[in-house]
């Protein structure tokens, strides 16, 4: 294998960009709802508090997520290649905070802006991460870092 085909293959083949995932998703919500309605069943209260938590808790996720990786010297982008396991931080305790961090971004968009269609929405959205994005990105990490990877799944959880 040539230099450049190394590189043209270094890195996870994602199906798509995460956030631009969660982002159709979310677009497709907003308009399915006002085509159709449809609100979340839940008290007002309880339904934006439950919204503005997970907004904090995903938006703190996604600063911490950043900020690791830029320590690191890493690109947040799962199609460049991947100089070396991040491992510390909120990586010791799940191998994918970064879509933690977007789930509770969509649950908490979808709760404050009563929109049971995101909430809909986010269920393919879990299933397309999954097999077009996280079971991409751990069979590329795992043939690039081996049993440094393999170990560090057996000891961090993918999701919480």
């Amino acid at each position: 294998m040539s230099e450049s085909e190394g590189a043209a293959t270094d890195h996870a083949d994602v199906v798509a960009l995460p956030p631009v995932i969660y982002g159709v998703a979310l677009v497709a919500g907003v308009v399915v709802k006002l085509a159709l309605g449809g609100s979340i069943a839940v008290d007002t209260w309880l339904r934006v508090g439950v919204g503005i938590a997970a907004l904090v808790l995903g938006a703190i996720g996604s600063l911490r997520f950043a900020g690791i990786f830029k320590a690191a010297g890493q690109d947040k982008d799962p199609r460049t290649p991947t100089p070396a396991l991040v491992t510390d931080g909120i990586y010791a305790r799940s191998r994918n905070p970064a879509y933690v961090s977007l789930t509770l971004l969509q649950v908490g968009l979808a709760c404050v802006l009563d929109n049971v269609w995101i909430l809909v929405f986010l269920f393919p959205v879990l299933v397309l991460i999954h097999f077009g994005v996280i079971l991409r990105e751990e069979a590329y990490l795992e043939r690039k870092f081996g049993d440094e990877y393999r170990s560090y799944k057996a000891r961090v959880r993918r999701w919480i």
